[in-house]
């Protein structure tokens, strides 16, 4: 909003952090990559805190952070096998379709669906 002596060089206003009340709770699906294709269960907190467990054991337990930021859901942890990875995806109420990597090389994809 403009401040009160209408100079529009001098933006004010208040910040509003995500909802994430929104997106906290649980979410079901799948991920594939550089592993066999599992089912994959991942719990987003309203305290921005994360875990994520495949079905298959190939794919390590994950609990990290996770956040938005311009429209975008951003996932972090560390990996069993001390990589760091990243899930992205596009943010939707019920449905999150993205990408997964971690620094260690391996990649992929995961979808998930809040239950």
């Amino acid at each position: 909003m403009l401040d009160s002596c209408g100079d529009s060089s001098r933006l004010t206003g208040i910040f509003i952090s995500p909802d994430t009340m929104t997106m906290a709770g649980m979410w079901k699906g799948s991920v594939d990559g550089s592993f066999p294709h599992s089912l994959f269960t991942m719990r987003l907190n309203a305290d921005s805190t994360m875990s994520g467990e495949a079905d298959d054991p190939l794919y390590c337990k994950i609990v990290g952070r996770w956040t938005i930021s311009d429209s975008r859901f951003t996932a972090t942890s560390r990996a069993c096998d001390a990589y760091m990875v990243t899930f992205v995806a596009p943010v939707d109420k019920m449905r999150l379709t993205g990408t997964w990597s971690s620094n260690g090389g391996s990649s992929g994809t995961f979808t998930v669906a809040k239950q």
